[in-house]
């Protein structure tokens, strides 16, 4: 049942994706009625934030009041107040998960600015952590390969990301984040919202975090590394007979157009201006390899032991929806969508190539869908 919340396992998201799916959650969780993105998006968010960082923290940062909040809470109490009182993204993180924990595996992804490591905001402590180092100290080093010495090794079967921080190591036990926070977390674009500062629980060491996009603009990646751990898992359930067989599909959301790439031959770059345009291009491949690499994990037709198949033909377990480019003013994506935009992205469903794969999701949903062992 696709209005299931345990229908979705886990879902991971990048800057205004994440607030999208912390809007959805809390959609299905309080049976929103109703085209909920126009119920409860449609409010110009950015107006407060915009006025309050000219006549609050502007003149904050000259005179060191250091009085709260800044632009990041007025922009996190707008998104709550869209949903009246009590607001579900008030709600915390832990608490909503704990409350009803048959809604999805809320991945929302931020970038580390000291380290550039990815920050997991979500339930899960599954990060590359040294047995040795202790809570206090646990993940300064995210980038450290000393978790699997000899000694170590054993006690790595609890690790899932690489190269991440997760926010409940951050915390202390007793804490808990809004959704909101949780969610701006993921988002804060330079310099619409300052970075977020997380400190570690009873000590002065912090995190300060920014836009996940820095990091994996895709945000496939983290859902990618925590299939391959519990792939086994899966497979010694799927061996049972007689038991339920659980198939995984994958499906790639992205609000950006894109324009087929130009493959012709170029011209020798400029030497000077070689060094930034290989980091440029080395970030762009990182968010494309990402999608690539999802994608051969759930195109293959076997997965965990068993093959799923929907009307007598292999059922494919990837789809990607994203907005074509095409002749014409394309919606301006931001922080506020006007009505223009939401209707271009609604007209997009329709395009060709995005209805073909919203045709490969339904049959995930086939009543006559089967698997088969082996």
């Amino acid at each position: 049942d696709p209005g299931d919340p345990g229908s979705l396992f886990a879902a991971s998201g990048v800057s205004g994706g994440s607030l999208g799916l912390v809007a959805y959650d809390a959609s299905v969780r309080t049976r929103e009625q109703g085209n909920w993105p126009d119920v409860r998006l449609g409010d110009d968010f950015v107006a407060a934030t915009g006025a309050w960082m000219l006549f609050a923290d502007l003149p904050n940062a000259l005179i060191k009041l250091d009085f709260e909040p800044d632009r990041a809470g007025v922009l996190e109490r707008a998104w709550q107040r869209a949903w009246g009182a009590p607001s579900p993204l008030a709600a915390g993180m832990f608490e909503t998960y704990r409350a009803d924990n048959r809604s999805p595996l809320l991945l929302l992804n931020g970038t580390s600015v000291q380290d550039g490591c990815r920050v997991n905001t979500s339930v899960l402590d599954v990060d590359v952590e040294e047995a040795e180092t202790g809570k206090a100290l646990r993940a300064r080093d995210c980038l450290s390969m000393d978790a699997f010495g000899a000694a170590s090794t054993p006690s790595a079967d609890g690790f899932a990301l690489a190269a991440t921080h997760d926010v409940a190591d951050l915390l202390c036990e007793d804490r808990d984040l809004r959704l909101s926070t949780a969610a701006l977390l993921s988002a804060r674009f330079p310099w619409v919202s300052p970075a977020g500062r997380v400190t570690r629980c009873d000590t002065e060491f912090a995190t300060y975090v920014v836009d996940g996009g820095y990091f994996d603009t895709s945000a496939a990646s983290p859902l990618q590394e925590i299939w391959s751990r519990l792939e086994p898992l899966v497979a010694r359930q799927n061996a049972v007979a007689g038991g339920r067989c659980v198939v995984p599909v994958f499906l790639q959301l992205d609000n950006h157009y894109k324009e087929p790439r130009n493959s012709s031959a170029t011209g020798r770059p400029w030497e000077s201006g070689v060094p930034l345009q290989t980091v440029r291009a080395a970030r762009d491949a990182r968010e494309n390899g990402a999608r690539q690499a999802a994608a051969l994990v759930f195109s293959t037709s076997v997965a965990a032991g068993v093959s799923a198949s929907a009307g007598g033909a292999p059922l494919v377990r990837y789809a990607h929806l994203f907005p074509r480019a095409h002749p014409g003013t394309s919606a301006p994506l931001g922080w506020t969508l006007s009505q223009a935009s939401m209707d271009d992205l609604t007209n997009q469903l329709r395009e060709r190539a995005n209805a073909n794969e919203l045709g490969k999701i339904r049959r995930w949903f086939a009543s006559d869908l089967s698997c088969a062992r082996g």
